[in-house]
């Protein structure tokens, strides 16, 4: 999978077009569907890091992620951040456009 690159293509869509193409719901959609799959990935590693950690004896604050899986959960924070900016930059770019309308 490759992770982004629906962002990715929301943007090179704006690029290839001298004026503002019709509004990609379904890309956008799965834009969004791909964020909300690493959110749920990433509150999976963490619920089982606490469920593992979860000793009473050391205060109850979970055990520190493993570092075996901090490599993971970075990919899906990246992968979180760059969807969400290619989103807002593919809006902002669409709210410019018609601003220039007026």
């Amino acid at each position: 999978m490759n992770y982004g690159q629906r962002g990715v293509d929301l943007l090179r869509e704006l690029k290839r077009s001298d004026w503002l193409p019709s509004y990609n719901e379904d890309s956008v959609r799965a834009t969004i569907q791909e964020i909300n799959l690493h959110t749920a990935e990433l509150h999976d590693i963490v619920r089982a890091n606490n469920r593992v950690g979860n000793d009473t004896s050391t205060g109850g604050g979970g055990a520190p992620v493993p570092i075996e899986m901090r490599p993971v959960m970075l990919l899906h924070e990246v992968s979180i951040k760059r969807n969400k900016r290619c989103l807002l930059a593919y809006h902002a770019h669409r709210i410019d456009k018609l601003r220039a309308l007026r």
